[in-house]
C-alpha cells in the first residue's frame, strides 16, 4: 500500500485528501475515496496533478538513524508501516471533519506531524510541572490588581499588541523535548531587543545552553525558569543561538565559556522568574506593558492543535496537565473573537508562520484555551546594552575553524576531505534533502559551505557527485586560536631552545604544540618570543597573550573556591572587571591567594587572609572541603569512593552496560567524574545515585553533605 497526502483548494479552504495507490484496505478507505472523488469532479483536477502536489516531504531521519546514510524517506514511504500509516489516518478524519463544521473559528489541515504516532509527536512538547516547580510557583507573590478600571480595560482590549518584530527568527525544537528552553529565550530575547530599533537585527540566544547546562533533563523535559536561575547564578552571561548553535540533543558537555555574550549589558537581578496573577485582566495588562510585554507560558497540547492552520483556536478538551512550553507575543481580535497570539517552537511551516492565535478571555477550567494565562512568567532583567554582545547573526563570531562538533563553524571551506565540491544547501540536485536554510535558520547553511547543522561529529556536506551523497570536511581546530590579550601583565622566563617569529600565527602554532608554552610576548623589534611561567603584576602595556584561558567564561569547578562573607584579604595583587576573569587570572598565579569584590570591580589578593567589617564577597582559593568526602548542594562534585546505595545495593559500573543498559557512560558525562561504580550525580538528580548490579534499576546513595571550612586569620 502506498499512500500519498495531496492538497486542494475547495471553498477558499485547504481540503486535505489521500490517494490510495495499491487499493489495499479500500473498504477502510472508502469514506475519503469518496470525498476525494467528488474533489476531482468539482475541481477538474487531474490525477497526474494531485499525484504532483503532494505536500508532505517527511523529515530527513538521519538524526535518529544515525546519520551515516543521509537517506530522505518519502510520505509515501513512511505510510508502509502499519503504525504511521494509523497515526495518520486518524489525523486525517480530524482534519476533514472539523474543516465541515459550522461557524469554524479555526482551519485545520494536513502537516508533518498528521504522520507521526502518539509516542512520536511527544517529543516535540517536553515541558515537566515537577513537585519542585509546583512548590517554587506556590511561594511566588504573585500580585493582584487591587483596582480594575473597566474603561481602561475595554480601551486595552481595543488595542492590537503584536511584538514579534521584537523577537527573532521562529525557531525549531525538532525532536528534541526542549520546548521549555525555548519559551525562556523568547521571553527573555524581548527584553533584550525591546529598546532595539523595529528594523534592525534581534539578539537570538541559545536554547542549546539551556538543554546542556541546567542540569535539567534537556530533551526529556524541563522548565523555563530553569534557565533564568542558571544564568543568574553564572554571572549572566549567555551566548547567542548563532555561537552556541542548537543541536537539539541531550547529554552533551556544557559549553558557554567558548563563546562571546549574547546579552551583554543586562543581568539577571533574580533566579527566579515573576509569575503573572491569573486573570484575564492581570496577564491583559502585563502584555500591553511594553517594559512585560513577551510572557513564557504553560499550555496543555489538546486535539488539534498540532493541525492548526490559521483562525482563532479552541478547545473544550484542555482539562488535563500541561506538557508544552509557549509564549504570549500580543493580543487582538479576528472576526469578532478575541485572541492570545502565541509563539510556537516548531517551525515556520507550521501553524501561521510558526504562529498561532488562542481564544482569549476563557475562564474556568481552560484558563484562556488550554491553561495559557495560568502559569504566565518573565525574568527579572535590568541592564542596557553596552555595544559589546554577539547576539544577533551580523555582530556574533564568524568562527573560521570549529571546536568539537564544530556546529558553530562559519567559515568557508566547500570540499570534502576527499576533494569533492560541495552541493549547495539551497539545491536538492544531485541529492534532495532536508538540510535547508529554511529548515535549519541558525545553522548558517550559505551557498555550499561545510557546516554541522544536525550534531554529527564534525563539519560536512553534500557533495556534487551523484555517486557520493556526503562526507566530512576538513575544518582547521579553534584551540589554536584561543588566545586573548593581556595588559598590566608580563610572563616571566622566555622558553628555553624557542626561536624568535616574526609572524604572529607561527608563533601560536609553536606555542600551542609546546605544553611548557604559557603565552607569546611581543618584543621591541617587533617579534614574538614564547614564554614560560606564571604572570606576575608589571608596570606598563605590553602585547601580552595568554594560551588556552580567553574569554573564560565559566566559574572554576566547584571546590577550587569557596565562598565567605564579611571577610577581605590583604596584599592587594590585580583587578579585573568580572569574578570570572579574577578567578582565572587567581588561578594562574602562584601566589594569589583569594579574589573579592563587588559586581565590575573585583580584587585578586596574596594568601594571608584577615576578617573585617566591611561586607564584601571573597573567594578563597584552595581552602576548600575534600570532595572525596563530601559534595555540594546536589553533590555532583562529590569524587569519593561510596559504591553502596542507600539500602546497601553494589553499584554498577557506569562504564558497564549490565544488568543495566544506559546512556549515563564516562564517554557521554566526561566531566561527571564516573569512575568504576562510585556513587555521582551526572544528570542533576537531587542526589547521587547509581544503577545496582540487581534487579533494582536504579537507587540514591548516602553521600554527606560539605560544610564551608575556609578558615580566616
Amino acid at each position: 500500500m502506498k499512500l500519498e497526502v495531496v492538497v486542494i483548494e475547495l471553498d477558499n479552504r485547504k481540503r486535505l485528501l489521500l490517494f490510495l495507490n495499491n487499493f489495499a484496505s479500500l473498504k477502510e478507505m472508502l469514506p475519503l475515496l469518496t470525498l476525494l472523488a467528488s474533489c476531482w469532479l468539482a475541481q477538474g483536477v487531474s490525477y497526474r496533478k494531485l499525484y504532483n502536489d503532494a505536500v508532505i516531504h517527511f523529515k530527513d531521519p538521519d538524526f535518529e538513524a544515525g546519520k551515516s546514510k543521509r537517506l530522505t524517506s518519502a510520505a509515501s514511504n513512511l505510510l508502509r508501516d502499519t503504525a504511521h500509516y494509523k497515526a495518520f489516518k486518524k489525523n486525517a478524519v480530524f482534519v476533514q471533519k472539523h474543516n465541515r463544521e459550522n461557524n469554524l473559528k479555526w482551519v485545520a489541515t494536513i502537516n508533518e506531524f498528521s504522520l507521526e504516532t502518539d509516542e512520536e509527536f511527544s517529543h516535540h512538547l517536553g515541558l515537566n510541572m515537577t513537585r519542585e516547580i509546583d512548590e517554587e510557583i506556590q511561594r511566588v507573590k504573585r500580585r493582584k490588581r487591587s483596582i480594575v478600571d473597566m474603561e481602561e480595560i475595554e480601551e486595552l482590549e481595543a488595542r492590537e499588541v503584536d511584538y514579534r518584530s521584537y523577537l527573532p527568527p521562529i525557531k525549531s525544537q525538532g525532536g528534541c523535548g526542549s520546548c521549555w528552553t525555548f519559551g525562556a529565550m523568547a521571553a527573555l530575547e524581548y527584553q533584550i531587543n525591546k529598546d532595539r530599533p523595529v528594523d534592525g537585527e534581534m539578539v537570538a540566544l541559545s536554547e542549546e545552553q539551556c538543554v546542556d547546562c541546567t542540569g535539567s533533563n534537556g530533551c526529556g523535559g524541563g522548565w523555563p525558569t530553569a534557565c533564568y536561575t542558571w544564568g543568574h547564578y553564572h554571572y549572566s552571561h549567555w551566548a547567542s543561538s548563532y555561537n552556541y548553535v542548537y543541536e537539539g540533543r541531550s547529554g552533551l558537555e556544557c559549553r558557554y565559556d567558548d563563546y562571546k555574550d549574547g546579552m551583554s549589558g543586562f543581568k539577571f537581578s533574580d533566579s527566579s522568574a515573576q509569575y503573572v496573577y491569573q486573570s484575564d485582566e492581570d496577564v491583559l495588562y502585563a502584555v500591553a506593558d511594553n517594559r512585560i510585554g513577551v510572557l513564557s507560558c504553560a499550555i496543555q497540547v489538546a486535539d488539534g492543535f498540532s493541525s492548526y492552520s490559521s483562525g482563532v483556536y479552541s478547545s473544550e478538551n484542555c482539562n488535563g496537565g500541561v506538557n508544552h512550553a509557549v509564549n504570549i507575543v500580543g493580543y487582538g481580535t479576528l472576526n469578532g473573537v478575541p485572541y492570545w497570539k502565541v509563539r510556537n517552537s516548531w517551525g515556520s511551516g507550521w501553524g501561521d508562520g510558526g504562529y498561532i492565535n488562542m481564544e482569549r478571555g476563557v475562564n474556568g477550567n481552560n484558563l484562556n484555551m488550554c491553561h495559557l494565562t495560568e502559569f504566565a512568567h518573565y525574568p527579572y532583567i535590568e541592564g542596557s546594552d553596552d555595544g559589546q554582545g554577539s547576539g544577533t547573526e551580523s555582530e556574533a563570531m564568524r568562527f573560521e575553524c570549529g571546536d568539537g562538533g564544530q556546529a558553530e563553524y562559519r567559515g568557508e571551506v566547500n570540499q570534502t576531505t576527499s576533494g569533492r565540491t560541495c552541493q549547495k544547501w539551497s539545491s536538492q540536485e544531485p541529492h534532495s534533502h532536508s538540510y535547508t536554510p529554511e529548515s535549519y535558520p541558525y545553522g548558517n547553511l550559505e551557498k555550499n559551505y561545510c557546516r554541522n547543522p544536525d550534531g554529527w561529529t564534525n563539519a560536512w556536506c553534500y557533495t556534487t557527485e551523484s555517486s557520493k551523497r556526503w562526507e566530512d570536511c576538513a575544518i582547521p581546530d579553534c584551540s589554536l586560536e584561543k588566545w586573548c590579550s593581556v595588559s598590566d601583565q608580563v610572563f616571566l622566563d622566555k622558553l628555553e631552545n624557542s626561536t624568535r617569529h616574526e609572524d604572529l600565527n607561527s608563533a601560536k602554532t609553536d606555542c600551542y604544540t609546546n605544553e611548557n608554552c604559557s603565552g607569546i610576548s611581543q618584543l621591541s623589534d617587533g617579534s614574538y618570543q614564547l614564554m614560560t611561567g606564571t604572570l606576575t603584576p608589571a608596570e606598563g602595556d605590553g602585547l601580552t597573550l595568554q594560551k588556552g584561558v580567553c574569554k573564560q567564561l565559566t566559574p572554576p569547578p566547584t571546590g577550587d573556591y569557596c565562598k565567605m562573607e564579611n571577610v577581605t584579604l590583604t596584599s592587594r595583587m590585580t583587578s579585573a572587571s568580572t569574578l570570572q576573569e579574577a578567578m582565572q587570572l587567581c588561578r594562574y598565579l602562584e601566589h594569589c591567594g583569594g579574589v573579592s569584590g563587588r559586581e565590575g570591580s573585583f580584587t585578586l589578593f596574596y594568601n594571608r587572609m584577615s576578617s573585617s567589617d566591611v561586607d564584601k564577597d571573597s573567594w578563597f582559593k584552595d581552602d576548600c572541603p575534600d570532595l572525596t568526602k563530601c559534595g555540594f548542594g546536589k553533590q555532583a562534585d562529590y569524587r569519593g569512593n561510596i559504591s553502596t546505595t542507600v539500602s546497601g545495593r553494589t553499584c554498577q559500573r557506569w562504564d558497564s552496560q549490565s544488568p543495566h543498559s544506559h546512556t549515563r557512560t564516562p564517554e557521554n558525562y566526561p566531566s561527571s567524574g564516573l569512575d568504576e561504580n562510585f556513587c555521582r550525580n551526572p544528570d542533576g538528580w537531587h542526589t547521587p545515585w547509581c544503577y545496582t548490579v540487581e534487579s533494582t534499576r536504579w537507587e540514591n546513595c548516602d553521600v554527606p553533605q560539605c560544610e564551608n571550612t575556609a578558615s580566616v586569620e
